[in-house]
């Protein structure tokens, strides 16, 4: 089996989050999707309340959400989220829907993404777009997020559905001043859709010229009577 990754349009990195005060950190933490139960936004809620207070540190610590439709999602989901948001406090903030193009100026505040999706998902342009912008990933340790993400050298995988163990990641991340800068060290470029494309037409051409040709049928006498 061969697999080719998805391609996306390779803007200017953000560089990363400037860092400022006594003791500054990696503390900025970004959800960016549909506000859904199989996105796993009740678990990364949950998490976040779960962090002691010692390690967590204030409200310079957060988790900044990106997204919107919780309005659309069944009644019993709701009541959950409202449940969650109002434990957790200040350390969740919500900034409503976004569109793709103003991923570049979002990224300038967040310095880790975290992706704590139930489901298996496929090919998230939300990780392509953490990696091209190098920002390391917290992801659900199934998979196309952990095939996108390499555990310890591009980010962190949690145990889905599990806000203890997410939470265990949170306070690693917050505890260790080093592991974000070797993360983001050891993040690996996005492939351009330019590539990509690319990729498939070599794809074609190989397996076109592995193919065997059919041969024409030799055109015989008696069917050129026939035919006449």
């Amino acid at each position: 089996m061969e697999v080719i990754e998805n391609g996306i349009a390779i803007r200017d990195v953000t560089p990363p989050r400037e860092l400022t005060g006594p003791n500054p950190r990696r503390n900025r933490f970004a959800f960016f999707g549909q506000i859904n139960p199989f996105k796993g936004i009740d678990v990364l809620v949950d998490a976040v309340s779960r962090v002691p207070e010692q390690v967590w540190g204030g409200e310079d610590s957060r988790l900044m959400i990106f997204g919107g439709n919780l309005e659309k999602q069944p009644p019993a989901f709701q009541e959950r989220m409202h449940k969650l948001i109002e434990e957790a406090g200040p350390r969740v903030r919500f900034y409503g829907a976004y569109q793709n193009a103003e991923m570049p100026r979002l990224m300038q505040s967040v310095d880790w993404v975290v992706m704590p999706s139930i489901w298996w998902e496929n090919s998230p342009i939300v990780i392509q777009e953490a990696l091209h912008h190098r920002r390391p990933v917290i992801c659900s340790n199934i998979g196309g997020m952990a095939e996108k993400i390499r555990d310890g050298e591009d980010g962190l995988h949690f145990r889905v559905r599990s806000a203890e163990d997410l939470a265990d990641r949170f306070t690693e991340v917050l505890s260790e001043s080093g592991v974000w800068d070797r993360l983001h060290q050891s993040i690996r470029n996005p492939v351009h859709y330019i590539d990509c494309a690319k990729e498939h037409l070599d794809l074609y051409n190989r397996l076109r010229e592995s193919k065997p040709r059919r041969q024409k049928p030799a055109v015989t006498q008696t069917a050129l009577s026939q035919a006449s």
